[in-house]
């Protein structure tokens, strides 16, 4: 079969998804030598998830300090929001520099699917998206600012150690 690209091969699997239309199977294009990608999604995942174990045993046989589990809890969720931000930033990029491309399910005389690339960028976006980062960011700061000062921060311990001595 002829060699696809990631756009068409993309366009393919949709279609496969499909309930209109059905294609034939195409051989994979992978080599035999290494793990398949589902394989290696498997793997990556299994590995990831295993830090959870991990992190049962250690809290069963000795629970480590309150600081160290708030480095590890602020370290973790650090590392999710800075995981969405490159995901949407990168979609955003992708966007605004024209770089997407549409597939339809339409397949042409070869059965490969149609795909309309629109070259147009939206560069508006880019400083759409910082300026709502930033302000999003500086909102925060000073809800949290206005809330500390108006009796909010005597709700634990430590911030009201902090506003009273």
């Amino acid at each position: 079969p002829p060699r696809r690209s990631g756009v068409e091969e993309q366009g393919r699997q949709k279609c496969l998804r499909s309930p209109i239309i059905s294609l034939p199977p195409m051989a994979s294009s992978g080599s035999s030598d290494g793990p398949s990608k589902s394989g290696q999604a498997f793997g990556w995942g299994f590995l990831s998830a295993f830090s959870l174990i991990i992190g049962a045993f250690i809290g069963v046989v000795k629970l480590p300090s309150k600081v160290v589990r708030a480095s590890f809890m602020a370290f973790g969720g650090g590392a999710l929001i800075e995981a969405l931000s490159v995901e949407l930033f990168a979609h955003i990029m992708a966007t605004a520099k024209g770089d997407h491309a549409e597939v339809t399910c339409k397949l042409d005389d070869t059965g490969r699917p149609i795909v309309h690339h629109d070259s147009k960028g939206d560069i508006w976006l880019v400083p759409i998206a910082v300026g709502c980062a930033l302000g999003g960011g500086l909102l925060f700061a000073g809800l949290d600012r206005l809330l500390s000062n108006h009796g909010a921060a005597v709700r634990k311990a430590a911030t009201v150690r902090a506003y009273v001595g």
